[in-house]
C-alpha cells in the first residue's frame, strides 16, 4: 500500500502502529477509516456545511473545478452504528482495518444540485 500524500501516510502510520501493539501486548485493535462525514454539528469548513450555508444567506455556491469530481459522503448516524458495532467485535489479539462508507459516490455537481442552491459558479 503507497499512501498518495502526507495525510493518507499519516493515517497508514498509525494503522501500523496499531498492528505493532497487538503483536507486542496482544491488544484487540480495530482501526476505522470514515470516509467524508457530515450531519448535525459537522464541521463548518466540509463542503456539505458551506453549500447549506450559501443556500441559507441566498447565495450562489461555489463550485471548484468542473463539478465531476466524486466522493463518498457518509452521514454521521451511520458512522456512530458503525463505532459501536466495531467496539461489540474487538477480541484480545484480533487486528482489523474497516472502512466506514458507503459504495455510492455522488459527484460534485450532483451534490450542489441536491442543496437546492442557486447554479453554481466559479470561485
Amino acid at each position: 500500500m503507497t499512501p498518495a500524500s502526507p495525510y493518507a501516510a499519516t493515517k497508514r502510520m498509525n494503522e501500523l502502529q496499531l498492528s505493532t501493539y497487538r503483536d507486542l501486548f496482544g491488544l484487540g485493535v480495530f482501526a476505522l477509516r470514515f470516509f467524508t462525514v457530515y450531519g448535525p454539528r459537522q464541521r463548518p469548513d466540509m463542503a456539505i456545511s458551506k453549500f447549506l450555508d450559501a443556500v441559507d444567506a441566498g447565495r450562489t455556491i461555489a463550485m471548484f473545478g468542473d463539478g465531476s469530481s466524486r466522493r463518498d459522503y457518509t452521514y454521521v448516524d451511520d458512522i456512530v452504528s458503525g463505532v459501536v458495532a466495531a467496539i461489540e467485535r474487538v477480541e484480545q489479539g484480533r487486528y482489523e482495518l474497516y472502512n466506514l462508507g458507503g459504495t455510492q459516490t455522488i459527484g460534485l455537481r450532483e451534490l450542489i444540485g441536491s442543496s437546492s442552491a442557486p447554479s453554481a459558479s466559479p470561485p
